[in-house]
């Protein structure tokens, strides 16, 4: 079993990452941002897998959010979104909403 190091505790602060880093070179690296332009603490050996979800968002029904990677590469990603407004019937894309994050690979 690999052994790995905690460096930061996961935490709900604004624009936050943290990491764990295996011996094997195996890495995972998340975090909470409300920025779009995502830089990894620490470079991977190539590009990770990259998943986003929401982390905030109103308790109606008055929109969808849709948040993706895009350009992910050894050092970081772009956050691109999709934000339905129910109100008006349109669809932007961008918005201000903290995302969740996490890159894993080596």
């Amino acid at each position: 079993m690999a052994s790995g190091k905690l460096d930061n505790p996961l935490s709900s602060r604004s624009n936050a990452t943290d990491k764990l880093i295996f011996s094997n070179g195996f890495k995972m690296q998340w975090g909470r941002s409300n920025t779009r332009a995502i830089t990894f603490d620490v470079p991977y050996e190539s590009p990770p897998e990259v998943f986003v979800t929401t982390s905030s968002g109103d308790t109606g029904t008055s929109y969808l959010f849709a948040p993706m990677a895009a350009n992910v590469s050894k050092t970081g990603f772009t956050i691109v979104e999709k934000f339905y407004a129910s109100s008006t019937g349109q669809i932007y894309n961008s918005g201000t909403e903290y995302i969740n994050w996490l890159a894993i690979g080596y």
